[in-house]
């Protein structure tokens, strides 16, 4: 999981997709406010690779034995 971070602080903000959020007749563009407190919760920015490494490790089909059972 190299594409992987807890906070956003460490990803560039051109490399995060937009956020947004429902509003009246129509979406608006949306940036969550961001909590000193939570990054230890799970704030976790991730791309689908490597949430998919993550989920087989879970699973137990890794096949690289990153980290032994």
């Amino acid at each position: 999981m190299k594409d992987s971070f807890v906070g956003l602080n460490q990803v560039q903000s051109t490399e995060v997709a937009s956020g947004y959020k429902r509003g009246f007749m129509k979406e608006h563009a949306y940036t969550p406010p961001i909590y000193r407190r939570n990054v230890p919760a799970g704030n976790v920015v991730s791309n689908t690779n490597d949430i998919e490494k993550w989920v087989q490790l879970q699973l137990g089909n890794d096949s690289s034995h990153a980290i032994d059972k």
